[in-house]
């Protein structure tokens, strides 16, 4: 089966490696800006807010997601996806 998570990094196809177990590919589910050593990476995470520190009743769900696409230190874009489902 193909998946697109475990594609090439569109910027260096060469830096995908299938045996790596963390992906080395352009999609991690992290909540990080990804290095400038990784542009062409996408890094997403869903974020849960809750209304009680026991993590009760749940009052939001976003996406935030993070894109390098240069050498700069602010050369990556911001995504955040509320209520994504």
């Amino acid at each position: 089966m193909y998946s697109e998570i475990n594609a090439a990094n569109s910027f260096d196809p060469s830096s995908f490696n299938a045996a790596d177990k963390r992906n080395t590919g352009y999609f991690r589910m992290e909540n990080t800006i990804p290095t400038i050593a990784e542009i062409g990476r996408t890094h997403c995470k869903i974020l849960n807010t809750y209304a009680t520190q026991q993590k009760q009743k749940r009052t939001s769900q976003k996406v935030h997601c993070y894109s390098r696409w240069g050498t700069g230190a602010n050369d990556y874009e911001t995504t955040i996806i509320s209520n994504p489902f």
